[in-house]
């Protein structure tokens, strides 16, 4: 054989897993890019209500919002402490609303993504056991707290019944009761919409009413995003809500929509008042007509305020 011929030869075999390592770097990437894009907000800070209207009109967000992508990508870092002064009890609901709603949409969107991402990997098939999709499920399984093999139809079922939305509505409802419309101490001091208890005092608020065998904090979060994102986290993982989930699975298999007064069904054990908690979450969302922010999107990522954005933009939260 021709030197200069098996030289090549060997440089092809050489290089050619080099390239698809590369190549396969590069799609996974540019992949888990667009997701980031696809939930991506920017974060402005206010420091009242007054400021909070202004920025919310600036921006675009109207009230009540328009069916379809009508919400702009931002979201604020935390609620002033003054939404309690707001006299205007529907204009106080609406502004607390709208702080919250673009969250809401971003980390429904970032969860959807990652079922999507799921979905697609199971139906290819995973005979091959090192592959990066397996290593990427393997993962998605610890967060979600799945265990077994990802090729059993059980194991899978599990998965997806943990990964999925919740209903905006039903979001809003409860953040609502929870935080007082904004405006509870946890809320204002520690971005906690949704009444969530830690046992790491340093990471929590304590109760000022806390009963004396009790030794909870109620957790403290970095920014508004982070709280929704941890009640989602909670909803989709906590045993005392596998009810709700059972209910979202069917409302999928049925091909219904996903409906947040049936869902509200199983969250009799959120709280210790049980179904009179349910009743209070399902008037919430009937007396503030919350279901219609049930059908709003996020603008999509190419519609962006450009030119209003980069003014009070302070970072970006993906």
């Amino acid at each position: 054989m021709n030197p200069l011929k098996r030289y090549s030869i060997q440089a092809v075999i050489i290089l050619l897993p080099l390239a698809a390592a590369a190549l396969l770097a590069w799609w996974g990437a540019s992949y888990q890019s667009a997701l980031i894009r696809s939930h991506k907000l920017n974060v402005i800070s206010v420091h009242s209500s007054a400021e909070m209207k202004t920025k919310f009109e600036r921006l675009g967000l109207s009230w009540p919002p328009e069916p379809g992508p009508t919400v702009p990508r931002f979201t604020i870092r935390s609620l002033p402490g003054d939404l309690d002064d707001v006299m205007d009890l529907e204009l106080r609901k609406s502004l607390f609303i709208r702080a919250l709603l673009p969250s809401i949409l971003a980390e429904n969107q970032r969860i959807r993504d990652i079922r999507n991402k799921v979905v697609s990997f199971l139906k290819t098939g995973l005979s091959t056991t090192g592959s990066p999709a397996w290593h990427w499920l393997q993962g998605v399984m610890e967060t979600y707290r799945v265990k077994g093999d990802i090729r059993q139809p059980s194991v899978q079922r599990q998965l997806l019944r943990r990964l999925d939305i919740i209903p905006p509505s039903l979001v809003l409802a409860q953040a609502a009761n929870e935080s007082g419309w904004g405006t509870s101490r946890f809320a204002v001091q520690g971005n906690n919409l949704f009444g969530i208890w830690t046992y790491e005092y340093d990471r929590g608020l304590i109760p000022t009413a806390r009963a004396e065998d009790m030794e909870h904090a109620v957790r403290r979060y970095p920014n508004i995003r982070a709280s929704v994102r941890a009640y989602l986290y909670t909803l989709n993982i906590g045993g005392s809500y596998r009810q709700m989930r059972i209910l979202r699975e069917r409302m999928r298999q049925s091909g219904q929509p996903l409906d947040a007064h049936g869902l509200v069904d199983g969250l009799v054990r959120y709280s210790q008042r049980g179904v009179d908690y349910v009743d209070d979450i399902r008037n919430i969302i009937e007396r503030n007509q919350l279901q219609l922010l049930d059908n709003v999107e996020l603008y999509p990522v190419a519609v962006e305020l450009v030119m209003k954005l980069p003014v009070m933009s302070e970072s970006k939260d993906g």
